[in-house]
């Protein structure tokens, strides 16, 4: 069985060696899922995408503690999924507080708004086509840097830099 026995190095795992380690471990990796989340739904999507990676890199497991490299998988996953949900919260809250605060603006807080949306679009105007695009997936969809680099075909790390270019320069162009 797979639960006690390393993995040889591979492209990828075969579905009848795969569907063995999943059965020996699965329990495992919701157990430790739902103690990170509290959250079952959550969860069970961790393990979920977990397990892809496990697919995904079989290749990269050259240890003897197969538990320990899906459990250590699963953990992450559980993390990064922890850390989207509540960057998601946080973002509904942002915007339930800028729809309030807006209800209550004064007519002189309501011109002094417009004339920063003026500004904000002749610097927006200035910008590539690229640039807007990387703060509309960000801002607008909503998206987070690792599905704006799916999206656009570009390592994470690139779309990283280029949006702090981009809000820099934004930063700098406004309080100027």
């Amino acid at each position: 069985m797979i639960a006690n026995e390393s993995l040889e190095t591979r492209e990828s795992i075969a579905p009848d060696v795969f569907s063995d380690l999943y059965e020996a471990h699965a329990v495992a990796a919701l157990g430790l899922a739902l103690r990170l989340t509290e959250d079952r739904a959550l969860a069970e999507d961790a393990v979920q995408e977990a397990m892809l990676r496990v697919w995904r890199s079989a290749a990269s497991l050259h240890f003897g503690n197969v538990r320990g490299w899906v459990l250590r998988i699963v953990a992450r996953e559980s993390l990064r999924l922890m850390k989207s949900r509540q960057r998601e919260k946080k973002r509904a809250e942002n915007a339930t507080a800028l729809r309030l605060v807006r209800i209550a603006d004064s007519p002189c807080e309501i011109a002094e708004r417009e004339n920063a949306h003026v500004l904000l679009r002749s610097v927006m105007a200035r910008l590539s086509v690229s640039e807007r695009r990387l703060l509309s997936l960000h801002y607008e969809a909503g998206m987070s840097q690792r599905k704006m680099s799916a999206a656009i075909g570009a390592p994470q790390q690139s779309i990283s830099y280029r949006l702090n270019h981009v809000m820099n320069r934004l930063r700098s162009e406004l309080s100027a």
